[in-house]
């Protein structure tokens, strides 16, 4: 009897003691790594110890070099050694679906250049580059014996531009038209 309530300690024991895996994280660049709002490193030597609980959902963002957030997403996976343990001893199975030992985070910078490139090489290939149309030189301007602009068009009549900056001309009768 003793030694089934050894085995069976012993068990217990060794499936409790593996209910958290110890996940480390990597980057191309380095960055600060939080996790549940609590700084755990710098990677490459960014590491912590998460529970494998199946209510467990961590939260986790990093700090690159610049200053800039980003959200980091923690891979889960099953864990073959508590789905066996919970066939003897069920509430084993709660700590089935824990996090990955190595965790990737993708930096900003690497993303968001690479999706610029990306979008860039599409406008692309979309559209031919077209020569640029040479820029329009503003008319000159000259005072009228009232001291308001005007502007001369090429039939060599003259014009004024209102607020919206359309050309009107003023007729015979003093009024102002537009053509």
């Amino acid at each position: 009897m003793k030694k089934r309530l050894y085995a069976f300690v012993a068990m217990l024991a060794f499936f409790v003691a593996a209910c958290s895996t110890t996940t480390h994280f990597s980057s191309q660049y380095p960055v600060d790594v939080y996790v549940d709002g609590q700084f755990i490193g710098k990677t490459p030597n960014a590491s912590v110890s998460l529970s494998d609980g199946v209510w467990g959902d961590p939260s986790c963002y990093f700090i690159e070099a610049d200053g800039q957030r980003g959200t980091c997403y923690i891979a889960r996976e099953a864990k073959i050694g508590a789905i066996i343990g919970g066939f003897f001893l069920w509430p084993i199975w709660l700590w089935t679906y824990g996090p990955k030992t190595q965790q990737f985070i993708q930096n900003l910078t690497t993303t968001v250049g690479t999706a610029v490139q990306t979008i860039q090489q599409q406008a692309d290939a979309v559209q031919p580059t077209a020569a640029q149309p040479a820029a329009v030189q503003p008319p000159q301007g000259y005072l009228d014996e009232n001291g308001q602009t005007y502007y001369i068009d090429p039939n060599g009549e003259h014009y004024y531009l209102d607020p919206n900056g359309r050309p009107y001309y003023i007729g015979s009768n003093g009024q102002p038209y537009y053509k």
